[in-house]
């Protein structure tokens, strides 16, 4: 019984955490990138590679614009964290 407890505590600890944790798409390195949903190796390189090039992201507009393969419904759900 205690053992489960614990589990549901430490799982309940580890969903928290993920929610606090944001990530700034216009200081984000790779790593930070590719942990967020939606996003993988392949768009987090996008991101970065546009970034270097033209600097920082002025608002999700911009970054939709900018960033190929991301539509509202992924930058709604990127904003988020």
């Amino acid at each position: 019984m205690l053992k489960k407890i614990l589990m549901a505590f430490a799982m309940l600890c580890m969903m928290i955490g993920g929610a606090f944790a944001a990530v700034e798409v216009n200081s984000a390195d790779q790593a930070a990138l590719d942990s967020l949903p939606g996003v993988g190796a392949v768009k987090s390189k996008s991101i970065l590679d546009e970034r270097s090039k033209n600097g920082p992201f002025k608002d999700w507009a911009d970054f939709q614009k900018r960033v190929k393969g991301f539509a509202d419904k992924s930058t709604d759900a990127l904003s988020k964290n």
